[in-house]
């Protein structure tokens, strides 16, 4: 599997990517006429990104840049589906999952390459890669590192509640917040529970596939994460953890610098890439939330469908909703 890939996104999407380009059928297919004008009118203003928030731009001010366009988008495709009915419903949903790759690359590539290309450009000025590997520790604003982290603290918040543990092992998906309300200490972990899946709530096993069922229609499927942490992980050992990653990703910084010192030119530079490489770094996994994000909204707008249909009298199995009312 190429370097690239891993170091763009997370290992399971990049064995699916290199999976899919490696078949006969995808190799076999000739590119539209055309296609290599428009991919170059495309890449260059993205190029010219990357090399500004390289170079140019603040590192430290690239995920709140990044997380408003998401925000905007989720916003944006929401009110879109709400605000139909209907096939013109459906038809939105259509386009929404026809056009999504190509309007959040142009957003998001120029900070996620930056990643890679980073690590690229200090291994070639440095050579020796042992200290670049530690930078890659505790990024702070990485998604899926902060989601890991909150169950964590779900799982302590369990250690406490004995009676929630308790409810947790015998719980199910239909009256999992009812039953919540009639144990002890019930009533704290349905809030810090909902705060969780409010964030991370789209999320689930084999989230690319649009009929696996999401953490907010099937929240049991947590709770094995959540007791096995508890019973596997000291309390708050978890930030413990996080916060030593960051201090040993700090001097591995300071280690490296200290090799480039006697050079002014190259130590500007080597400082301002190991900014973009932790800055940067902490964002690989944006494209694939905000992507399983849209996704969710699509399929509740598949689903509100679905209820109609079923409304008038004609009824339809749950996996078959998908492909019926997006091909019909």
């Amino acid at each position: 599997m190429p370097k690239a890939y891993e170091q763009l996104f997370d290992e399971g999407l990049a064995r699916a990517i290199d999976e899919v380009i490696r078949r006969p059928e995808f190799e076999r297919v000739s590119p539209r006429p055309g296609l290599i004008r428009l991919m170059v009118r495309m890449m260059v203003p993205i190029v010219k990104d990357i090399w500004k928030n390289l170079w140019k731009r603040d590192p430290k001010s690239a995920k709140s840049k990044v997380e408003s366009f998401m925000e905007k988008k989720q916003s944006e495709i929401r009110a879109e589906l709400q605000g139909k009915s209907g096939a013109s419903r459906l038809e939105a949903v259509q386009h929404q999952l026809g056009v999504l790759g190509k309007e959040i690359a142009p957003k998001l590539l120029p900070y996620v390459a930056c990643y890679p290309i980073a690590f690229l450009l200090l291994k070639k000025m440095l050579g020796d890669v042992k200290e670049l590997h530690q930078l890659n520790k505790s990024l702070p604003g990485n998604i899926t590192s902060r989601m890991g982290l909150e169950i964590g603290d779900l799982a302590d918040l369990v250690r406490e509640l004995p009676e929630v543990e308790a409810y947790l092992q015998k719980a199910n998906d239909a009256t999992f917040y009812e039953g919540l309300l009639q144990v002890r200490g019930g009533e704290r972990f349905k809030a810090a529970f909902a705060a969780f899946i409010a964030k991370y709530g789209m999320r689930c096993p084999g989230e690319i596939d649009l009929t696996r069922p999401r953490w907010r229609e099937a929240p049991t499927r947590l709770v094995p994460a959540i007791l096995g942490h508890m019973r596997s992980v000291k309390s708050g050992e978890h930030r413990h953890k996080f916060i030593r990653g960051e201090q040993e990703a700090r001097e591995a910084a300071q280690r490296i610098m200290d090799q480039v010192k006697q050079s002014g030119f190259k130590s500007k530079r080597v400082r301002r890439l190991i900014e973009v490489y932790r800055y940067m770094g902490e964002l690989r996994e944006h494209p694939k939330y905000l992507f399983v994000s849209i996704l969710d909204e699509c399929k509740k707008a598949i689903l509100a469908e679905a209820e109609e249909l079923v409304k008038k009298g004609i009824p339809t199995r749950r996996k078959m909703r998908f492909s019926l009312l997006l091909t019909s």
